[in-house]
């Protein structure tokens, strides 16, 4: 510029203006310099609308967004796909136990009307399909054999909320009577209205076997309690589970006494020792017979031939014990009155001063003698034979007189008189001989 100053001057005052210009079109939004700098290069220079970096960032936010939704939306989709084929096995897998179920499975409404049944339930009264079932039963009232019970079951359910395991009686299609136990509760569809669902299990087969089992029962039991011989059954602990009529009777209680008790309460305390032995062979199996005395509630006696056997488990472990009584007070009362006979009539022989004893007819064994020929032989020879013992003979005597005192069908024909020297003492005998019953029961020469 050195040697023109008023050049220097001139491009400088140019330049000034233009660039006055410039900041003028920065500042004017309609000029045609603000619209090229804005679009190309964010309008540098000023400090009005977003910058062009803003934009595109927020542009690839929004891209990112957009594409993170269109994942999310598949993911989804894909879930949603998956839980419904899930669903749908779920229900079909349900649907066939359903119908494969062993028990019938039903739905009722409100008002009594079958909604839904399976197969079993069809099967149990005779229909040939679920769908013939439901579109033949137009009220389960139809399928109970009193239709009168429909009304008070509901009723019952609606108060408990649920009733299991009720017996009762219903008609199959061919009118066949069926038994069944139901098991109901209340509940409600997705809508909100009440209905009962449940299952029917068939017991009509156990239920007429029951009731064979307690017809036979009640007449065993009726021919227990009506048994003239007492009986009672005891558990592992010989304590008495049943007990019947008649030995509660015999012992002067009541059943409802008796049950509990242990047998030893009944047993006097001299023959309990004996009564734990019999205990004892009998937990090892073995059936008994034998006469027992028991306690009677007022302290008596009560004499017994008692028939026990033990009770065994399927895998032969003791189980308790069953026992029979044939009451034989009266007989023992009997035998203890002829014994106490026997003792005043033995009292009277001894008494007599002659020789007499009592033998055996069959065996010619000495059943007695009296003190008088005792003393007159100077032992007793009871328990011997009375051709050894009297007359020193080693077989029975010729002249015995017991062809005379007897038939041969052995009945007894009265006395027979004869006389006799003693071969022993040399003594003369009138000897009045007779047959007679000993205390035993055999028969004796007197």
């Amino acid at each position: 510029m050195g040697g023109h100053p008023e050049i220097a001057v001139h491009i400088d005052s140019e330049v000034i203006t233009n660039y006055t210009h410039l900041s003028h079109w920065k500042q004017d939004k309609t000029s045609v310099y603000y619209r090229i700098l804005c679009r190309g290069y964010g309008n540098i220079g000023t400090h009005e609308g977003p910058p062009l970096t803003m934009i595109l960032g927020i542009v690839a936010l929004i891209a990112g967004i957009t594409l993170f939704l269109l994942i999310w939306n598949r993911l989804l989709k894909h879930q949603i796909n998956q839980h419904t084929k899930d669903l749908k096995k779920s229900e079909e897998k349900y649907r066939t136990l359903s119908q494969k179920a062993l028990v019938g499975i039903y739905q009722i409404t409100r008002d009594g009307q079958l909604i839904l049944a399976n197969q079993r339930m069809a099967d149990i009264f005779g229909y040939s399909s679920s769908q013939e079932l439901l579109e033949t039963t137009q009220h389960i009232s139809t399928l109970f054999a009193d239709p009168d019970q429909v009304n008070p079951l509901l009723r019952e359910i609606d108060m408990t909320g649920a009733v299991q395991g009720k017996l009762v009686e219903f008609i199959s299609k061919e009118s066949r009577q069926i038994w069944g136990n139901l098991y109901i509760r209340r509940t409600s569809t997705d809508e909100g209205h009440p209905i009962y669902e449940g299952f029917m299990e068939d017991v009509s087969e156990r239920y007429h076997h029951d009731q064979v089992l307690r017809a036979s029962e009640n007449r065993y039991r009726r021919f227990v309690e009506t048994a003239i011989e007492g009986i009672w059954a005891l558990d592992t602990n010989f304590c008495i589970t049943f007990v019947n009529a008649m030995l509660a009777k015999m012992l002067g209680y009541t059943q409802e006494e008796m049950i509990g008790k242990k047998a030893e309460a009944f047993i006097f305390p001299q023959d309990l020792d004996t009564h734990q032995a019999r205990v004892k062979n009998c937990t090892k199996g073995s059936h008994q017979q034998h006469e027992s005395r028991f306690r009677k509630k007022d302290g008596s006696e009560y004499w017994a031939i008692v028939s026990a056997s033990a009770i065994h488990t399927e895998d032969d472990e003791f189980d308790g014990a069953f026992a029979m009584f044939t009451d034989i007070t009266d007989r023992k009362a009997a035998e203890e009155e002829l014994k106490q006979a026997q003792k005043r009539f033995l009292a009277i022989l001894n008494g007599i001063e002659s020789t007499i004893y009592v033998a055996d007819m069959e065996t010619h064994e000495i059943l007695f003698m009296n003190d008088y020929m005792k003393q007159l032989f100077g032992e007793d020879h009871t328990g011997g034979i009375c051709w050894k013992a009297f007359r020193n003979q080693d077989k029975p005597c010729d002249y015995c007189t017991n062809r005379f005192l007897v038939t041969p069908e052995c009945v007894p024909t009265g006395i027979h008189l004869w006389e006799d020297k003693h071969p022993v003492t040399g003594r003369g005998h009138i000897c009045p001989d007779r047959p007679t019953k000993w205390v035993d029961g055999r028969l004796a020469r007197l």
